[in-house]
């Protein structure tokens, strides 16, 4: 495997950001190019900035699109563009859930055409669930609780089916707690059924999922 071109500092030393864009893309190609863009908007995200983020994820969404488009067949800047999307709906969803809602289905539809294509590929079953529970955390930002309870559920019934394919892997544990959380969040909260804590079939799962602790 030959090694990854690499930048000098020397080319980019006192060049703007636009340049070093340029210099990705000529030295390293506009996968390289869309990497960076989302990971200097993660760091502005971090840092607050999220107008800056905002902008980077853009340039960064703009190239993956044009890569997807150019190749519809190339499964990985696929799956590039719908984090694009998700990271955009994120940004978004702090002032705009209409908006978030919006990105964020885009990114779904993507990761739905993943997964069914691959049922077996478990990083792209797991990037479907992600999808289903930013989107039931929005609709119920926006009071949607039946559509938030749907899409927690679904997100819910994946992690459920990765935790259960290999209970020692303790990140799949850990998305399942998750997700069993966001359903409870979403069950006191329903009015068109009398108040329980939770219904006896989320009840069934969670002893389900944690009964392994025990087991030893």
């Amino acid at each position: 495997m030959s090694p990854q071109p690499r930048i000098s500092s020397s080319a980019v030393a006192g060049s703007s950001l636009a340049d070093i864009a340029e210099t990705i893309a000529a030295k390293l190609g506009l996968p390289h190019l869309s990497v960076s863009y989302i990971k200097i908007g993660d760091v502005q995200e971090a840092q607050g900035d999220l107008t800056g983020a905002m902008r980077s994820y853009r340039e960064g969404l703009a190239i993956r699109e044009r890569l997807a488009k150019s190749d519809p067949g190339n499964s990985d800047w696929q799956r590039d563009l719908s984090v694009s999307y998700i990271k955009i709906g994120d940004v978004v969803a702090q002032g705009d859930l209409t908006g978030a809602m919006r990105s964020y289905r885009e990114g779904l539809a993507i990761r739905d055409r993943l997964a069914k294509s691959d049922p077996g590929n478990a990083g792209w079953q797991r990037d479907l669930s992600v999808a289903y529970m930013r989107i039931g955390d929005v609709q119920l930002a926006q009071g949607d609780l039946a559509g938030a309870q749907k899409s927690h559920r679904d997100s819910l019934a994946i992690f459920d089916r990765l935790a259960n394919s290999d209970r020692g892997n303790a990140g799949w544990q850990r998305d399942l707690s998750v997700s069993f959380e966001k359903v409870g969040d979403v069950q006191p909260r329903r009015r068109d059924e009398a108040p329980r804590a939770i219904d006896e079939e989320t009840l069934r799962e969670i002893a389900a999922s944690y009964m392994f602790f025990f087991m030893e």
